[in-house]
């Protein structure tokens, strides 16, 4: 698989960071924190590329599949972070003299608006919540000996992926599937006999969706709060 760092190219600018983000400004801090978000979901969806429909093992298919189910349970996560500092950047009286200006251009302040309405879609605010607090920061104990409980008469029998590595090497290591299962429906909440795919299709769409607006809103909040605080210039290129 080709890399795809080396097919751009890259130019890098220099700041005074005291003067760009000062400490006692919250605008600055929340600007800080939704960078950090930023820069979570360009890794994650880098990593996303799907070699596993390529593939006729089925054991690889399996662990691709399982990787693919990490990387949405991250970005949904993410999300659920990222909203709250939304929230919390909405709360500041900073932040509102934008809004009430209008300062921000036409695409943020409809992106924005798309970020907030999330609250009106229970299915995806619950799951990012679900996603968040049972199936991926946490190993809960309860929710697994619950959700196993629910299938176990249906899914009386799963499998283990053995890996054999190189001939030149006696290492073995495993992939579990079973308890990926288990978080797939923590993070949705079936039931025993419900089809997870169809609320699996709506929140990968949600959370690309979502994905999308969240890069046009902080594009340019970050460039309305430059040009508010007069720092236009002050994004140097650094030098060599």
């Amino acid at each position: 698989m080709a890399d795809a760092s080396k097919a751009r190219s890259h130019k890098l600018l220099s700041f005074h960071v005291p003067q760009v983000f000062p400490p006692n400004d919250p605008l600055a801090i929340h600007l800080l924190l939704l960078m950090a978000a930023y820069n979570d979901f360009v890794h994650v969806t880098e990593w996303i590329d799907n070699p596993w429909t390529e593939s006729t093992d089925e054991g690889e298919k399996k662990i691709f599949a399982g990787r693919e189910f990490l990387q949405l349970r991250l970005m949904c996560s993410f999300l659920h972070e990222t909203i709250d500092v939304i929230n919390s950047l909405l709360r500041l009286p900073a932040f509102n003299v934008f809004l009430e200006k209008n300062l921000l251009e036409d695409a943020g302040s409809q992106a924005l608006e798309r970020l907030k309405s999330m609250k009106k879609r229970p299915l995806i605010n619950n799951l990012f919540d679900r996603t968040r607090n049972k199936a991926t920061f946490h190993y809960n104990k309860d929710e697994f000996q619950e959700t196993l409980s629910r299938v176990i008469e249906r899914y009386t029998s799963a499998q283990i992926v053995l890996i054999e590595h190189t001939a030149e090497s006696s290492q073995i290591s495993y992939y579990y599937p079973l308890p990926d299962h288990l978080r797939l429906r923590i993070s949705f909440g079936f039931e025993r006999e419900d089809d997870p795919k169809p609320q699996l299709d709506e929140a990968v769409k949600a959370a690309g969706d979502l994905l999308g607006d969240f890069a046009i809103f902080l594009d340019n909040f970050h460039k309305t709060y430059m040009r508010e605080s007069g720092l236009q210039n002050a994004y140097t290129p650094a030098k060599e």
